[in-house]
């Protein structure tokens, strides 16, 4: 995957979806031909909670997140930049 590439399928996904859990995001992004493990997605999406890109709310035991309008912008910016 190339610098960045991730994040914007996982911004993108959650802009389409507007608030998912990782299993769901796990799914969408197999499904768009991503090759990632589970822990590896769990680990970008405390990521870019931390950096305020996604916000999260637990429900029955598990994190949902969804775009903040941080991560709005950043996939934005990001869509700009693509090839």
């Amino acid at each position: 995957m190339r610098y960045n590439q991730l994040k914007e399928m996982i911004l993108r996904a959650l802009s389409e979806l507007g608030e998912e859990t990782s299993l769901g995001l796990m799914e969408r992004l197999r499904g768009e031909g991503a090759a990632i493990s589970e822990k590896a997605l769990q680990m970008a999406l405390l990521r870019y909670y931390r950096q305020g890109l996604l916000s999260r709310r637990r429900r029955k035991g598990l994190y949902r997140y969804s775009l903040t309008d941080k991560g709005r912008r950043r996939l934005e910016w990001l869509k700009g930049r693509s090839p």
